[in-house]
C-alpha cells in the first residue's frame, strides 16, 4: 500500500469511494466533494494498492484559519478495513495539518457510528461538542478534537 497526495485523475474514483463508505445523503455529491477540494488548504491523502491498481481509500483535510485543522472525511473500501490503513491516512494527515501550523484538529462523527467514535477515540480524539441533526437533517454528530503535539 502506498500512500500518496491525491491526483486529478483520481477524482472519479474518489467520489465512487464515499458513495460505497456512506448511505445517500451522508456521502458527498460529487460538486461538494470538488467544492472541498477547491478550498484553501485542502488536501487529500490516498491510499492506493499498487498491486492491484486502485485506491483503497483516502483522507479529505483541511487547513483552516488560525490554528486549527480540520478531518472532513476519512473512506476506506470495506475489504482494506481493519488493517490500520485509515490510522495510517490519518496519522499522515495530522502530520501534514502539523507542517501548515495546525495545533489541533477536529472532526465530526454520527452519534449513531460507535465504532467510528471507538476508532477516534483510540487515536487521541475526545467529544467535545454535539450537533443536533448533523446528518440528513436528523442525526446528531459528536464534534471530536485532538491536540497536534
Amino acid at each position: 500500500m502506498t500512500l500518496r497526495d491525491r491526483r486529478p485523475s483520481d477524482f472519479a474514483e474518489l467520489c465512487e469511494i464515499d458513495r460505497l463508505c456512506f448511505p445517500p445523503g451522508i456521502a458527498y455529491p460529487p460538486q461538494d466533494l470538488a467544492h472541498w477540494l477547491r478550498q484553501r488548504g485542502s488536501f487529500v491523502i490516498v491510499a492506493e494498492d499498487e498491486e492491484k491498481q486502485k485506491v483503497a481509500g483516502f483522507v479529505l483535510a483541511r487547513k483552516q484559519h488560525g490554528s486549527s485543522g480540520h478531518i472532513i472525511t476519512v473512506d476506506i473500501l470495506p475489504e482494506y478495513r481493519r488493517c490500520g490503513l485509515g490510522t495510517a491516512l490519518i496519522e499522515r494527515a495530522h502530520e501534514r495539518l502539523k507542517r501548515m501550523e495546525a495545533q489541533r484538529v477536529r472532526l465530526e462523527a454520527s452519534v449513531e457510528n460507535a465504532s467510528a467514535i471507538a476508532f477516534y477515540q483510540k487515536l487521541g480524539y475526545q467529544i467535545v461538542g454535539r450537533i443536533p441533526r448533523y446528518y440528513l437533517d436528523s442525526v446528531d454528530a459528536w464534534v471530536m478534537s485532538k491536540e497536534l503535539t
